[in-house]
């Protein structure tokens, strides 16, 4: 029986005997596959917008226009940065890295989200320069260069959009994109003002627009993808209410130790002790456990430790680090 085996239990055992989970979520391998489809399909898009938009910025003499272009060029990068990421997050990692090379996703955003906050501080810098120079603008051309922008990286937007609220890699070059997507309503509106008025320091006052948005979705990115290395708890699971509905568990008399944790987008993880009243109702207890940790909260990945009222007591790592008192990490006896 898997309890005999070091007193704890795998919900990738349990599966073995009784399937688990009712929720229909696609499988992380096959999330990978998606976004790698995607993801090449919007690489392609954003090398023919390159070009397409460097030799229209240096045409028409906007700053908008080449501004969207550096970011294009980031757009690329960060494209092939998540495709080469996802590659590798597949690999097996060896004896070594016992969850494998699955953090390389995560590295990946933080690379990309470092990336923006240089972009974005090149685009306010070139259109701070732009604002002492104001030189003509072609505003008919920035049009339809921006026109022209918006609708190819609209089509990326749209392509990336689905799994980016899946993955944070993928979020990475989604946000690159949609920056860009930005970027050209920015160019679309600099050229409408320039056509109608003539008032060519539009061009620089759209760059900073463009600028500050690109630098809003980089720090929202960073801080996520510190959170996950700082193995903070998933947003969309709750500590709390994960140790109470484990508490309810007949048999079970305490919840401790209880940890939550992502290893990488889609891959939650969980461990924690289960003080359960009677060591012959073990098995029983974790099924339960287990069942109700997937069919509830989508947790697959969940290692359980039983273990009686003399051994909980006799456990330090129950009591490191003295989380009690925030009653989510360790729920005790019932009142009853």
């Amino acid at each position: 029986m898997p309890a005999a085996r070091g007193g704890a239990i795998t919900s990738d055992e349990t599966t073995n005997r009784i399937p688990l989970g009712s929720r229909d979520s696609p499988s992380l391998e096959t999330q990978r596959q998606d976004a790698r489809r995607r993801l090449r399909w919007a690489f392609a898009l954003a090398l023919a917008m390159l070009g397409v938009e460097i030799a229209g910025g240096l045409l028409f003499n906007s700053l908008a226009l080449l501004a969207d272009a550096g970011h294009i060029l980031g757009d690329a990068l960060a494209v092939g940065l998540a495709l080469g990421a996802i590659w590798l997050a597949g690999r097996p990692g060896g004896q070594q890295r016992t969850f494998g090379w699955a953090r390389a996703e995560i590295m990946a955003a933080m690379l990309n989200g470092g990336a923006l906050l240089v972009i974005a501080a090149v685009i306010v810098w070139r259109a701070v320069l732009r604002l002492d120079d104001d030189p003509d603008v072609a505003g008919v051309g920035l049009l339809a260069l921006g026109l022209t922008g918006l609708a190819v990286n609209g089509i990326a937007a749209w392509l990336l959009h689905a799994p980016q609220g899946r993955s944070l890699n993928v979020r990475g070059a989604y946000y690159h994109v949609l920056g860009d997507a930005l970027g050209s309503v920015g160019a679309v509106i600099a050229g409408i003002v320039i056509v109608a008025t003539g008032w060519s320091t539009i061009d620089a006052v759209a760059s900073f627009a463009i600028a500050g948005l690109i630098a809003w979705n980089a720090l929202r990115l960073l801080c996520e993808a510190i959170d996950v290395l700082m193995e903070t708890a998933p947003p969309d699971l709750g500590v709390e209410a994960i140790a109470l509905r484990l508490r309810a568990l007949p048999g079970v008399l305490g919840v401790h130790d209880l940890h939550l944790w992502t290893v990488t987008s889609g891959f939650p993880a969980l461990s924690r002790h289960l003080e359960i009243d009677e060591i012959t109702n073990v098995e029983s207890v974790l099924m339960s456990a287990a069942h109700r940790l997937q069919d509830e909260f989508g947790l697959q990945h969940v290692t359980l430790q039983p273990e009686t009222g003399a051994l909980h007591e006799a456990m330090a790592c129950c009591d490191f680090p003295d989380l009690s008192a925030l009653g989510a990490f360790s729920v005790g006896h019932r009142s009853d």
